[in-house]
């Protein structure tokens, strides 16, 4: 299950995958690879590498809500095409999308934590799990609300009017990708 709390328009990029490649330890195979259950553990690694003249970054324009103004001094920009210094791309999501049918994983115990915190949210692509719990916080002196349009999962339209505020969540079912906005402060998507 992957949540993300993105989105904006379309944007014409040219992204190509610069994975390291490292040799993986393996397991003898059992004689029925379909029965066969999760052991141990393996890590993905790699960087997505964005190619050609990255698109200007849209400024935010917070003058609507005071309290999301004074948390900045400096310009706020929508963060949905992030180039870093290295060429790398910031806020992506890799999965598994086939090699893994019919097999089962444990929710990892620790909750995924969505931070809403200087009127943005933090982080602002990651995922969980079916079953993980998501930790929503609201660290602004501000009214929030967090709107995911899952569509596989049952969706949430929850309000956290006061600093500090928590609430927690869970997905039911695997889907790739939840969009989540605030219908307060339309920049936060």
């Amino acid at each position: 299950m992957a949540i993300g709390c993105g989105g904006g328009k379309p944007q014409e990029a040219s992204a190509k995958s610069n994975t390291a490649a490292r040799p993986l330890q393996l397991a003898q195979a059992p004689e029925d690879p379909a029965t066969a259950q999760p052991s141990g553990s393996a890590a993905i690694t790699g960087r997505v590498a964005f190619s050609g003249a990255p698109p200007a970054a849209e400024r935010v324009k917070m003058d609507a809500d005071p309290q999301c103004a004074l948390q900045h001094t400096d310009a706020v920009h929508k963060p949905e095409v992030v180039v870093n210094a290295n060429g790398t791309l910031k806020h992506v999501f890799v999965y598994v999308q086939q090699g893994l049918e019919g097999k089962s994983f444990a929710a990892p115990a620790s909750a995924a934590t969505l931070n809403q915190h200087g009127c943005m949210y933090e982080p602002h692509v990651f995922g969980v799990q079916v079953g993980q719990e998501l930790s929503i916080v609201n660290s602004d002196a501000t009214l929030h609300n967090v709107n995911c349009k899952a569509t596989k999962s049952k969706p949430f339209n929850l309000a956290q009017p006061t600093k500090g505020m928590k609430t927690s969540k869970q997905f039911a079912a695997p889907e790739i990708m939840v969009k989540c906005v605030c219908n307060v402060h339309p920049w936060m998507a």
